[in-house]
């Protein structure tokens, strides 16, 4: 899995187009399928609606997450929109570490998907509008491969029957989209350790991973410490081998058993950032 890649050698495919309707898009590329779609009868003007980008790989392999861990690469998404259109960051869930001898990775094994809120314009066209997507992800198992997809979605301007399958599939990711956290925390980095602080709400579970974005900030092993004292979660882990500089925020993701959340964490002020 890229660090490089794992020992076997990587390819990058095409996805080849499978059979579209006007509320999504799909291609079967090797050891994945891929969707876009969305959950809209109708696009209205200057009305936000989401769109998911939906990974299904073979048994046995998986995808990343924003922060791939030791290796792997994550999605990377290319809108092609009408004029006027705004394409939003897009909502990872909550990974999972996947061993791959000495390194931990963070990813999805099975299907998962990308939320991409879209906002359209003040003013539509009383025609049919075409979003275009250009799409590339990594599927990993023994080997890595490559794939990239390019996504054309036909909305029609009259109202539209939206498949039980598509609104399933949306309920299943945002079941697995880790919930914000309002209040936002801390960190800081030192010459060896990245050091964490969030408010901890009401969180009783024992059973705690962290995951932090972006890459190159903290290591992924030793697996960092969790201590809660009183209403904060203070989180310590070993800085990256490859760390560089401290962004102004870093997302941290803490998975419990059966409940994950998402805090941006804020460089602490006046720290002088360690290379």
């Amino acid at each position: 899995m890229l660090k490089g890649l794992p020992a076997a050698f990587t390819l990058f495919l095409l996805a080849v187009p499978v059979a579209l309707s006007a509320a999504s898009a799909q291609q079967d590329a090797p050891h994945i399928h891929v969707a876009l779609m969305t959950e809209v009868t109708q696009v209205k003007p200057d009305t936000p609606f989401w769109a998911l980008i939906y990974f299904s790989p073979d048994p046995h392999w998986h995808t990343y997450w924003k922060n791939p861990g030791d290796s792997g690469l994550a999605p990377k998404l290319n809108w092609q929109l009408p004029p006027g259109w705004q394409a939003g960051e897009p909502l990872f869930q909550t990974p999972t570490a996947i061993p791959y001898g000495s390194d931990i990775n963070y990813g999805y094994e099975g299907d998962s998907g990308l939320l991409v809120k879209l906002t359209p314009p003040k003013s539509l066209p009383e025609t049919a509008l075409t979003l275009g997507l250009d799409a590339r992800w990594l599927v990993c198992a023994d080997a890595c491969i490559q794939g990239k997809g390019q996504f054309t979605l036909d909305l029609p301007p009259t109202p539209t029957h939206i498949q039980p399958a598509v609104k399933e599939r949306f309920q299943q990711t945002r079941q697995n989209v880790p919930t914000p956290v309002q209040q936002s925390g801390h960190y800081q980095v030192t010459d060896h350790r990245v050091e964490i602080t969030l408010p901890a709400l009401d969180i009783t579970d024992p059973n705690l991973q962290v995951f932090v974005a972006p890459n190159h900030i903290a290591a992924t092993q030793p697996l960092p410490s969790i201590i809660k004292r009183a209403d904060r979660l203070h989180i310590s882990a070993h800085r990256h081998p490859y760390f560089h500089q401290a962004p102004a925020v870093i997302e941290v993701v803490v998975r419990g058993t059966r409940q994950s959340w998402t805090w941006n964490a804020l460089r602490q002020s006046g720290q002088t950032t360690p290379r």
